[in-house]
């Protein structure tokens, strides 16, 4: 699309600051988390709590939300940010015109900061009265979807639950809402944000496998199925994130690195003998992490993300993000001195995944 003086519209409006733009527009400053760059605020959800980090800046260009899931470019974040930018052409427009105010005041701002944070510390509340309710039992149907489905051995899951890392609700969502009724309390859900006035059930309910970090401020809550609408989330995340799941294992002179919880425990049930900490996604790692295990005797971390190979429909591009996050946190780990090796799966896949194709070849 061009102006009458021949300049393309939208390419000016991509060539500018990405970083820029959503500092001036959302207040708040980007930040570098290892070699990424990392923001607590999203054009589309808002803003988190401070070190949430849930924005990911990928080369000024693009950017990705890991708490709404959302991504895109500075015209898509225009279009969420600015009233009347309702079309690509007009929020083009509008960032090459310089005339973008902030999104929201000041005293806004901290008005949600403040009411973001007074949800998460709900939150953190809610997850530890589930994890004191998820001590008593095991649904029945989790375990089912944990080793028939997912092919986790059954000590393995078992020592994860007396471990606190594992729990669960009733599979059924109006059991669910119930159960949570008793434990948590209606008030509380609200407060929590995890149960909206016009919904006839918390949004945790029918998502009963539980994955608790150490601390138990933070927990996610999985379904059982693959969703089939592509909007559905497999997890939703609740409470304060800032610490991995940890698995403390008998050979502590390595270290294995994953993406979530699920693989960690895949990767014990394959054997692995060293200790294992699994991040909260793709590229949701932090530095301080590995100097900590580093300083408690890690000699090397195994590094096993995810080998997505996923192809754009729309363009034919391939990209693979499990693979370019461990390549990043490699080059991050190297520079400070730590050593770290390729564990990730040869096949696409997760480590989940591999031991699926292993439990199939032995049968």
């Amino acid at each position: 699309m061009y102006t009458g003086q021949g300049v393309d519209v939208f390419e000016e409006a991509k060539q500018r600051s990405l970083q820029d733009y959503l500092e001036a527009a959302l207040g708040v400053s980007a930040y570098k988390s290892g070699s990424q760059v990392r923001m607590d605020a999203c054009p589309h959800c808002g803003h988190s709590l401070a070190g949430s980090g849930k924005l990911r800046i990928k080369g000024d260009r693009t950017w990705q939300c890991y708490g709404c899931g959302l991504f895109g470019s500075i015209i898509d974040a225009a279009m969420w940010l600015t009233p009347g930018c309702e079309t690509p052409l007009l929020a083009a427009k509008d960032i090459t015109g310089g005339n973008t105010p902030p999104a929201i005041s000041p005293v806004e701002r901290q008005k949600q900061i403040d009411a973001d944070n007074r949800k998460v510390e709900w939150q953190v509340w809610v997850n530890q009265r589930i994890h004191e309710a998820t001590r008593q039992r095991f649904d029945p149907a989790v375990w089912d979807y944990l080793v028939r489905t997912r092919g986790l051995s059954p000590d393995v899951v078992t020592e994860a639950w007396h471990r606190g890392m594992l729990g669960s609700m009733p599979a059924n969502r109006d059991q669910a809402t119930l159960w949570l009724s008793s434990v948590v309390g209606d008030t509380e859900l609200h407060y929590a944000g995890l149960w909206k006035e016009d919904s006839p059930s918390p949004w945790i309910a029918g998502r009963p496998l539980v994955q608790f970090v150490d601390t138990k401020q933070y927990a996610e809550f999985r379904v059982l199925f693959k969703p089939t609408n592509p909007k559905t989330k497999k997890s939703l995340a609740v409470g304060k994130p800032g610490v991995p799941y940890y698995w403390k294992g008998s050979n502590s002179s390595r270290c294995l690195v994953t993406e979530g919880c699920l693989e960690l425990l895949a990767a014990l049930s394959m054997g692995y003998p060293g200790d294992m900490i699994a991040t909260a996604g793709t590229g949701s790692w932090r530095i301080s992490w590995f100097k900590g295990l580093a300083d408690k005797g890690v000699k090397v971390f195994d590094l096993a993300f995810n080998n997505d190979h996923r192809v754009d429909p729309s363009t034919g591009q391939i990209s693979n993000p499990g693979k370019e996050c461990q390549v990043e946190l490699a080059r991050e780990l190297q520079s400070i001195g730590l050593q770290c090796a390729d564990a990730s799966p040869k096949e696409v896949g997760d480590i989940n995944d591999a031991l699926l194709r292993l439990r199939q070849k032995s049968q």
